[in-house]
């Protein structure tokens, strides 16, 4: 039987990729924004402004036409400029100026900016008639829509438009660049100060601008796993199953005096009927009720079997911080081994929040809770990463807090 633990074969620059630039301070938590792609949608041949002589620009003005059909502009510059305007609204950027970066921030909102209008009005300086040597100055009036597009639902979750105003004015050698890039600048300005904006970058994942769970399952409570206090190890092992289907074996833990289990998404697959065993070899039948797999957790319904519920503690990890993992490593016989290690880093991988830890996993421990010094859950293991197969000590789980709010679950003590 296949035991179960996400392996991932990277490059070891891809698993310690840098999160981005700094997090601006704001007085909330903010969504991280990430400027995915600009492209200008003007038609071949279309007039986008008027341009005449610096000395009398107004004089006998010719068409500026678009040579082009839709294309990229420069997003480097761009994604710069859209940061710059996000840290002085007080919002979080989610990377660095590689706008094709995969490992966007968790939960971040992934913007698209598309031209639509330009209106110039350029006035050019000509020395001695030498192209090289020309100067410009001038103003465009730019009608941007903003596509913004929610990783964790997979959609895109709003369109804004703006309309604004950029222009300089001083003659320059890249002036027709610095107008338009000052276009762009005030209309990523205008977005910011949209109050439809504002809603969705301080919202949570996967909502919309009034707060509503895209495609969301109602919610659920779950009761004893709200606890502050947490259980002694040699108990928690008692809490912590092993989750069978058909394909393989993994872990999973109560979570609900009802008899709600945390697992993966896939460690149980495709199936709806899992086979349940408890630490004194108990075997019962879980449903599988709930399941997100952008976020690979599941909820399964079964007989709490006497056991309590752990209790989840929600607040991200701490790095440093000495955890330890329950599972079902490499064989069912191996059921309620426990392992130790040391929270090494809470970075952003593939898009999404994990809790970076050196303790031992293997193929079998997914699904299994990670617990802090005082028993409570902080974490569900869920990948480890194994450059040409090599294990690395570099594994991968689940913040407890991220598991609940893609299964929309709720705490009660």
């Amino acid at each position: 039987m296949t035991s179960k633990l996400r392996i991932r074969i990277l490059a070891m620059a891809a698993v310690l990729a840098s999160q981005g630039a700094p997090a601006a301070e704001a007085t909330e938590p903010s969504r991280p924004l990430t400027l995915k792609r600009a492209v200008v949608s003007l038609r071949e041949g279309e007039v986008w402004g008027k341009v005449g002589s610096a000395l009398a620009c107004d004089l006998l003005p010719k068409d500026l036409t678009w040579r082009s059909g839709p294309s990229p502009l420069d997003a480097e510059r761009f994604a710069s400029i859209f940061n710059e305007e996000a840290g002085l609204a007080k919002l979080t950027w989610g990377g660095d100026a590689n706008l094709f970066d995969e490992a966007s921030a968790s939960g971040g909102l992934q913007i698209g900016a598309r031209i639509k209008e330009m209106h110039a009005r350029i006035c050019v300086l000509a020395v001695d008639e030498n192209p090289a040597a020309r100067k410009f100055r001038g103003s465009v009036d730019m009608a941007i829509e903003w596509q913004i597009y929610d990783p964790l639902s997979r959609e895109v979750i709003s369109r804004l438009e703006t309309t604004a105003r950029g222009e300089e004015k001083n003659l320059s050698r890249d002036g027709l660049e610095a107008v338009l890039v000052d276009g762009f600048r005030q209309n990523a300005r205008a977005l910011m100060n949209q109050e439809a904006f504002q809603s969705l970058a301080h919202g949570k994942p996967g909502t919309d601008a009034a707060g509503q769970q895209i495609g969301g399952l109602p919610a659920l409570t779950l009761t004893g796993a709200g606890s502050t206090g947490g259980a002694r190890l040699t108990d928690a092992i008692g809490s912590v199953v092993l989750v069978q289907t058909d394909d393989g074996h993994g872990s999973g833990f109560l979570v609900s005096s009802e008899g709600h289990l945390l697992t993966n998404a896939h460690v149980v697959g495709n199936a709806r009927i899992v086979r349940i065993r408890w630490s004194d070899g108990f075997a019962a039948d879980g449903e599988v009720v709930r399941v997100d797999k952008r976020r690979d957790v599941a909820l399964i319904k079964t007989s709490p079997h006497s056991r309590p519920a752990l209790a989840l503690r929600p607040s991200l990890a701490q790095t440093g911080e000495v955890a330890y993992a329950i599972g079902s490593p490499l064989d069912p016989k191996f059921q309620g081994t426990l392992t130790r290690g040391i929270v090494s880093a809470v970075r952003i991988y593939d898009g999404l929040n994990f809790v970076q830890i050196d303790v031992n996993v293997n193929p079998g421990n997914s699904g299994g809770p990670l617990l802090d010094e005082s028993g409570r859950v902080i974490a569900i293991t869920d990948l480890g990463i194994q450059p040409q197969g090599i294990p690395t000590g570099i594994n991968l789980f689940i913040p407890i807090g991220d598991a609940l709010d893609f299964l929309n679950l709720k705490l009660a003590p």
